[in-house]
Parts: C-alpha cells; structure tokens; sequence
C-alpha cells in the first residue's frame, strides 16, 4: 500500500481511527444479530433492512470525536458511498426515500466537514484518503462473505487470486500483500460467537 506511506503521520493517524472505526456501528447488530422466521441462521448485511443500515451508518459516524474532523469526514464520505450504491439497488419507494432523507443530511454534514478541512487538505488527499477507506472496507467485506467464498476459513490463508469470480478492486500492488487480523465469526443461535486469529493475502 505505498500510497498509504506517503501520508504524513496526522493524516495516516486520521485514515487509520477512520478504518477502525468506520464499522463500528454494527458491534450492537454483531452482538444481537436479527434472524428470519424459524431460522438459527442470522441475516447478514445483504438481508437486513435498509432502517437498520442507517442507524448503523450514523452510529458509525457518531462514534468518532467531534475534533477528529478529518476522521468524521471519511466514515461520512463512506456512508454517502455506501447509501448511493444501497439506492441504486433496490425498487422499494419508502427504501429510497429514507436512503435520499439520509443522504440529504449526510451530503450536509460532509460540506459542513469539508470546509473546515479545505484549509488543510486538498481535494486531491481527501479522494484518496477516501479512496483507502473504501479498500479497507473491501477487505473486511471480503472476512465477513466467510461462508459465500468458498476459500475462506478462519485460521487459514485467503488469497484473492484462487478464486476467478472474484475480481480485487481496486487493485493493491504488484506483489502480494499479507496481513494477519482478529475476524468474529457470528454464529448460528446453537453457537458461540468466535474471535480467531486470520491470515489475508492479497494479489
């Protein structure tokens, strides 16, 4: 990630409180997941409803400090990217009016953070700060679709180019990258919630 690397200690210290904590909005639904009718099996992010993507986008946002403007700015700029892709998939009218009612106020609070960051940062670091975000989301994505890839396990190595159908975007470098993170794994209602030690490369 050499495009990380460049980024002065305050902006990484921002890009990094923004990928720790732009997700934390769903430790409440982790820890209480929804399941359907008769089902042991919890709804993942794909099934749950567009209500609830909302509360747990803002409580995202809400978890930062008020000073970490350039940390706010990114989770915001990530729930818009966020609900304009939920909005373009879904035919529901009430759906698409809560997500355009969210998007109102979000687009809101990012002019408001935006500005106060213009002094500071240009267009150019901000798009590419939020452009990392979005990488790292993708990459969470990629642990949390455990049971829809099937080259992924926990405790065991995840290499994105075994797998044709899926298509790494956007691309990382020329060599591969590994990291090594803590996944939970939430669990049907007969089982323990899991906390394991994951190996990730990325191609």
């Amino acid at each position: 990630l050499n495009n990380y690397q460049k980024f002065p200690p305050k902006q990484k210290k921002a890009l990094y409180h923004a990928a720790r904590f732009h997700d934390h909005g769903w430790k409440h639904y982790d820890t209480n997941p929804m399941y359907k009718k008769n089902s042991t099996i919890p709804l993942d992010f794909t099934e749950i409803s567009t209500s609830t993507h909302i509360e747990i986008w803002t409580a995202s946002r809400h978890l930062i400090n008020t000073k970490e403007k350039l940390s706010k700015y990114l989770i915001c700029t990530h729930n818009i990217y966020l609900a304009n892709i939920r909005a373009s998939n879904t035919d529901n009218h009430v759906d698409k009016k809560k997500l355009s009612n969210f998007l109102t106020t979000e687009k809101e609070i990012q002019y408001t953070l935006k500005q106060a960051l213009k002094p500071l940062y240009s267009k150019n670091t901000l798009d590419e700060l939020s452009h990392l975000l979005k990488l790292v989301d993708w990459m969470s994505l990629t642990v949390c679709l455990n049971k829809k890839i099937p080259y992924v396990s926990f405790s065991t190595n995840l290499n994105i180019s075994n797998y044709p159908k899926i298509k790494c975007e956007p691309s990382l470098n020329k060599t591969p990258i590994t990291f090594n993170v803590t996944a939970t794994k939430i669990c049907s209602k007969s089982q323990k919630i899991e906390t394991s030690a994951l190996k990730l490369t990325f191609n």
